[in-house]
């Protein structure tokens, strides 16, 4: 290393040691070790980050090691730490030249239990020699336990023999540290009066900083020396079960009941901290702002029995949800009961697939659904790269480079197409309610690949589907219905056919004032990371409000840690998936499914889109599988969103698990012409991607094509 002292700090140093330890100084062994600003605080240690040297002899060597601890501070290894801990990079470090202690023993004290916090529980380890043995891990170390009572009277409690079969010590030749064999490993390296006296000794150093401590000591004939004294950092730190748990709503009582069915769909799987609080808390207010407007009641209280999380899932309460009638609040929800309804006359079995059938073709044809014109504005551009002639070039390109030909002026027209897209539906995205997620504006790579994909097959890109108004459709019913219910369907199915415009369209809007929040908070987060309280900007998903708050107003390493952890925590909470009904506390599936259902070869969902068809199926549980997907197959997944629909120019039909008749996918569906059935429950479990299966969106079924089976094809 070429960096020296100044000449002023090497006269400074050198006239101290003098000063401390006479003219004889050069012959006493030191320890030069970091002593940084905040290196060891009571929520993150940099212990074992920064460069200590032991055994240093010599002025030159001392004012060399005094070198080299400072620059340590800026090893990529102190640095990350830092960063990641959201303290400054350039730390302030300063440097101790400490007296080594020839000790004949030396550890490390725990003023409480560091595992298990228990307050008491004193916990020593130790081993001969020097105590870089023990805290570098080189040796298993003896440990005792001390019992303190309230009072803080101690005694041993128990021992435990380590096998030190070596310790380090100074070497006295030629400077440094050198380990050496153990004669007396099979006995304790402090005696019982020694660790009782440490103890007594940490009860004051615990007192004097108010805060448990970790303490290094060394032993030399009896004699106790302190070495450095620092927080226990790992005390009061959640457990995984505590932060997978933390937003988990209360329970009124062990009957209540929690729906995952339609929330299955808006918010499917877990999300994020931040997420919570901006979703669900907003979502909560505007379900009270109902309840005083239409129900006349609201109980006025931040908090909202209706509406809860489970493992960072989201939920509905299925009891107040019926008592304060908030289906009333969705005109779209009531609109199709009603035509349910009047359909389903005065049945007491309730409305049979038929019926549903019938409602899904009365619904066909809805006037400004703005969800549905994803699947036609990609049509739209397909067909312009067709006509530009550079289809081939198109294709070629990674899905990115793709993205950025479109948005160019080389691309000419497909340039207003792309940007009017980018406009209207730029904001949306698979769970698109999440703030963690990136919305299509951002990474247009994952609606591109569909467009690439479309190409392909420029003779799937006709618009087959029939427009049906209100008087053919209500014509085309096959449910038994006579003239008064028939007057009774030409006046509701105009108003039902605009609800579901205007309950699509809503929700795009609503969405769009989350992709303003997500805007802002990115932002914010960015001049976090710039001024160092955050490593990156993605995890500010992962904290609450009030602690964006508190790290605005203070550096903490304890929040950021506790950021991170969630976000590690993110995979195993996204992978739980809940029963549609939850009677009590919402437990999570367990994955079991029986070997039998691979037998089954017939199943039977809810009709939303009428039509048959007969192809080979293609199964995605995640939306990272949809790239797989090829054109003309049956898709079948476990819910379908916004961020699903590139990919609805691409298959025959579709099938999920979850759903509803004013679901995403079967909206789309009617809209686009597909075949459609929803709430196939085991769907995803029971066929299996290549399969052959008749999905009959009329009937509400779908079906494996065996082996055997010589059936003429199914066609719409």
């Amino acid at each position: 290393m070429k960096t020296k002292l100044s000449t002023e700090l090497q006269t400074a140093v050198v006239a101290q040691l003098t000063e401390l330890f006479g003219d004889g100084w050069t012959q006493t062994s030191f320890a030069v070790r970091s002593s940084g600003v905040g290196e060891d605080g009571a929520e993150a240690s940099f212990a074992g980050q920064l460069e200590t040297f032991l055994g240093v002899n010599g002025q030159n060597e001392i004012l060399h090691a005094i070198v080299k601890c400072w620059s340590s501070s800026f090893k990529y290894q102190a640095v990350a730490y830092r960063r990641n801990h959201g303290q400054g990079v350039a730390a302030y470090i300063g440097v101790c030249v400490q007296e080594m202690v020839k000790a004949d023993a030396a550890g490390v004290l725990f003023t409480r239990d560091p595992v298990s916090g228990n307050p008491g529980v004193m916990t020593i380890n130790a081993s001969y020699g020097l105590g870089e043995a023990v805290v570098s891990g080189v040796i298993e170390p003896d440990t005792i336990y001390l019992q303190r009572s309230f009072s803080d009277k101690l005694t041993v409690k128990e021992k435990i023999i380590g096998s030190k079969r070596i310790k380090i010590v100074l070497d006295s030749g030629a400077g440094g540290i050198a380990e050496e064999e153990t004669d007396d490993k099979d006995t304790f390296c402090v005696s019982d009066e020694v660790a009782l006296e440490l103890g007594r000794i940490g009860l004051q150093v615990e007192q004097l900083f108010s805060d448990p401590r970790d303490i290094e000591f060394a032993v030399k004939d009896g004699q106790i020396y302190l070495l450095q004294a620092r927080p226990i950092t790992t005390l009061n730190v959640e457990s995984d079960f505590e932060l997978m748990h933390e937003h988990d709503a209360g329970l009124l009582n062990d009957r209540d009941m929690f729906a995952a069915s339609n929330t299955g769909e808006m918010m499917p799987q877990a999300m994020t901290p931040l997420t919570k609080d901006m979703f669900v808390t907003t979502l909560s207010g505007c379900i009270q702002a109902l309840r005083s407007d239409v129900a006349g009641y609201c109980h006025k209280s931040f908090a909202d029995t209706m509406i809860a999380t489970f493992c960072m899932h989201f939920f509905l309460n299925v009891y107040n949800a019926w008592d304060l009638h908030i289906g009333a609040t969705n005109a779209s929800t009531v609109g199709s009961a009603i035509l349910t309804s009047t359909l389903a006359g005065k049945s007491s079995k309730g409305p049979t697939n038929e019926v549903l059938s019938d409602v899904a073709m009365l619904l066909s044809t809805c006037p400004d659904v703005l969800s549905a014109n994803v699947p036609a504005a990609l049509r739209t551009m397909a067909l312009e790269v067709l006509n530009t002639g550079k289809a081939d070039f198109f294709q070629s390109l990674s899905p990115e480079a793709a993205a950025e030909w479109l948005r160019s002026n080389e691309s000419e027209k497909l340039k207003k197409l792309y940007d009017e897209f980018i406009e209207i539906h730029g904001h949306r995205c698979v769970r698109e309610s999440e703030l963690w997620e990136k919305p299509w504006r951002m990474e247009p790579a994952k609606f591109v690949k569909s467009l690439q994909r479309m190409v392909k097959s420029p003779d799937q890109l006709k618009d087959t589907k029939r427009i049906l108004s209100e008087s053919e459709a209500i014509e085309n019913v096959k449910t038994p219905i006579g003239f008064i219910r028939k007057c009774i369907l030409r006046f509701l199915l105009p108003i039902a056919r605009e609800a579901v415009g205007h309950r699509e369209n809503g929700k795009s809007f609503a969405i769009k004032g989350m992709d303003y929040l997500r805007q802002g908070y990115t932002r914010l987060a960015e001049l976090l990371v710039h001024t160092g309280r955050l490593p990156d900007t993605e995890l500010i998903f992962f904290m609450t409000n009030r602690e964006i708050g508190q790290l605005i107003k203070n550096p903490s390493a304890r929040l950021l840690n506790k950021a991170m952890r969630r976000r590690k925590l993110m995979p195993t909470l996204m992978n739980f998936q809940f029963p549609e009904i939850n009677t009590g506390y919402p437990m999570p599936i367990e994955d079991d499914q029986p070997a039998e259902l691979s037998l089954s070869t017939h199943l039977e969902g809810m009709p939303v889109s009428q039509g048959v068809i007969r192809a080979k199926c293609r199964v995605v549980t995640s939306l990272e599988g949809a790239d797989s997907i090829q054109q003309g197959e049956i898709l079948i997944a476990r819910y379908t969103d916004i961020g699903w629909s590139p990919y609805f120019p691409l298959i025959s039909g579709l099938c999920t698990e979850m759903g509803a008749l004013l679901s995403h996918g079967a909206v789309v569906a009617r809209e686009y012409g597909l075949p459609c059935i929803v709430s196939a429950k085991k769907a995803t479990s029971i066929f299996k991607t290549g399969d052959e299966v008749i999905l009959d969106g009329t009937r509400g079924t779908i079906t494996k094509v065996l082996a055997d089976d010589n059936d003429d094809k199914h066609t719409d």
